[in-house]
């Protein structure tokens, strides 16, 4: 794998000898993970800061429910994430605890009953506690139902409720916030095919394993301290990742790189964001749903654990890649109609179309020379005022480098620092060295990051430069 070698499951094999012992096992796992996974909660959600009195609280970009659902758009084609769920295997192993791992909600509406059938236990993990509050009085308002929602009025009637428990645990969701939760559902129980309130078949399958143990767990999966916590007691306890949907969480790799330390022992430059994800323990049969939101297609795709570590760092990469197209869009208008170029060869949408053909026809598809993504990334963060908050687009380029765009940057290195420093203008260098330099630095320090001629970037998706 060119992104890094995934942990394996290291827990020792132990057959449980009745149901009893291994229901008590269960409750130990969920009370470990409660316990010693506490102390982040308070962290995370101070990350968030409180209301001000007369400001207005903002919950616009609240993803309520999965999007991850077929979309009418010819152009921003999606993979169903039932497809993923139709991949668990059907039932569950005995020889140790199987584990799902949902990020918000996950599609826990439409895949609960297939979960339950391959997994003891199903954790949801969130940094912002408020959709896990949602989802746990949404679950607990569909329990209470013993009959299966006969019409619209009856599924929203649900929604309702659950909304009221959420708004006394929460005065500062307003009724602006009920109303975009409620379109959110909406367009959920409309789009998401084979979700619990579908069909009266699908809603009775859901009532059957009703009982099926859902843990929200407050969390932030690029922090290497709460995830070395959740690692430990999941190993601890006996108990592998069997099914993973992580979303497009690998899209917001900035996250990662705010947590990393710029020090001078260049052992950052190949880290990746998902480095922490990786080391859970999956099973042998796990399986990843993720997500590309960024791009300019819509999907989910499922890997295996052999395919997890590349299909990961391919969403960093489409993150990458919409902040430059962005910065390019604002900057340099030639790497912005390179970028277009290339999304153009898998269908661009056709509102943007002639924005692409002005630019490509304008100022050509090629900013200079033909150079490799990497080194054009270099060169206009070095010939534009790019800010430092972007830096982490350089330690996330710099983390899969091919040994030909190695070399290339290396034959570019005096040229970069020469065009950084008359955009800069500095006093000397006396003082430490700006981050830019440091990574060029390190980079052209390594004699060799991958042993491999092909991109990193051939792990993206189709249209992904």
């Amino acid at each position: 794998m060119n992104a890094g070698a995934l942990s394996t499951n290291t827990a020792a094999t132990c057959v449980f000898p009745d149901i009893t012992q291994r229901a008590q096992g269960l409750r130990k796992l969920q009370q470990g993970i409660e316990n010693n996974l506490a102390k982040f909660r308070q962290h995370t959600v101070k990350s968030y800061p409180p209301p001000r009195p007369g400001i207005t609280y903002s919950l616009d970009r609240h993803c309520w429910f999965s999007n991850e659902y077929p979309t009418p758009d010819p152009v921003r084609k999606a993979i169903r994430l039932g497809d993923s769920f139709a991949r668990l295997p059907p039932e569950k192993s005995l020889s140790d605890f199987q584990v799902a791992i949902i990020v918000g909600e996950g599609g826990l509406f439409q895949g609960l009953p297939e979960l339950a059938d391959s997994c003891d236990l199903t954790l949801q993990i969130d940094r912002d506690p408020k959709p896990l509050q949602l989802c746990t009085h949404l679950l607990e308002e569909c329990k209470k139902e013993t009959n299966p929602p006969e019409n619209h009025r009856d599924k929203m009637a649900i929604l309702n409720r659950a909304i009221t428990h959420f708004q006394e645990e929460n005065p500062e969701v307003n009724a602006d916030n009920a109303a975009d939760i409620a379109r959110q559902f909406n367009n959920y129980i409309k789009g998401m095919e084979r979700n619990l309130f579908s069909s009266a078949e699908r809603f009775a399958e859901f009532k059957r394993c009703q009982d099926h143990p859902v843990l929200p767990v407050c969390l932030d999966l690029f922090s290497e301290e709460a995830m070395t916590a959740l690692v430990e007691t999941l190993k601890d306890h006996n108990a592998s990742v069997r099914f993973l949907n992580i979303n497009n969480v690998c899209e917001y790799p900035e996250e990662f790189y705010k947590t990393i330390p710029y020090d001078d022992n260049g052992t950052n430059i190949n880290f990746i964001p998902s480095r922490y994800i990786q080391r859970l323990p999956f099973s042998d049969d796990a399986i990843c749903a993720y997500s590309h939101l960024f791009g300019n297609r819509l999907f989910t795709a499922t890997a295996t654990t052999q395919e997890i570590a590349d299909a990961l760092y391919g969403c960093a990469i489409s993150g990458r890649n919409r902040i430059v197209r962005a910065l390019a869009n604002k900057y340099d208008r030639q790497l912005h109609a390179w970028f277009l170029k290339q999304f153009s060869t898998t269908g661009i949408p056709s509102h943007h179309q002639w924005m692409a053909d002005f630019l490509i026809a304008s100022f050509g598809a090629e900013p200079g020379p033909s150079l490799q993504l990497p080194t054009r990334i270099f060169r206009f963060f070095a010939r534009h005022p790019i800010d430092t908050m972007h830096d982490w687009v350089l330690w996330l380029t710099a983390s899969g480098l091919t040994r030909l765009e190695l070399e290339e940057l290396k034959a570019h290195k005096k040229a970069l620092k020469s065009d950084y420093f008359q955009r800069r203008h500095p006093t000397g260098m006396s003082t430490q060295p700006p981050l830019f330099i440091k990574i060029l630095d390190r980079i052209t320090a390594e004699p060799a990051l991958v042993e491999t001629d092909q991109p990193m970037e051939s792990a993206t998706s189709p249209g992904e430069p």
